[in-house]
């Protein structure tokens, strides 16, 4: 049995039972994608015409959510399609 200050320290160092390093070719992935989320965050941040702010808030939201599948592991609600939506239920019937 583990104390809960050993569970913490478990999931703060990423190890103990059941925890896998990530492959070189994952790591690689997430790195690229982290890259290309910060440069179209600095395309969004350049945008001056009224078009381009438009463009720039669909670039930001593709961004947030690309940031958000990286740090969670799960699409965004936003994101899910309709048989995912029916899967895992809509936020008015999941609260």
């Amino acid at each position: 049995m583990t104390t809960t200050r050993t569970r913490w320290f478990n999931a703060f160092f990423h190890r103990g039972p059941g925890y896998q390093l990530p492959s070189q070719t994952e790591a690689d992935l997430r790195a690229a994608l982290t890259t290309l989320v910060e440069r179209w965050e600095e395309i969004a941040a350049n945008s001056t015409t009224d078009l381009g702010r438009q463009r720039a808030m669909q670039i930001k939201a593709a961004a947030n959510g690309v940031r958000y599948v990286l740090a969670t592991g799960h699409v965004p609600h936003w994101l899910m399609t309709d048989a995912e939506l029916e899967q895992y239920g809509t936020p008015e019937t999941t609260s």
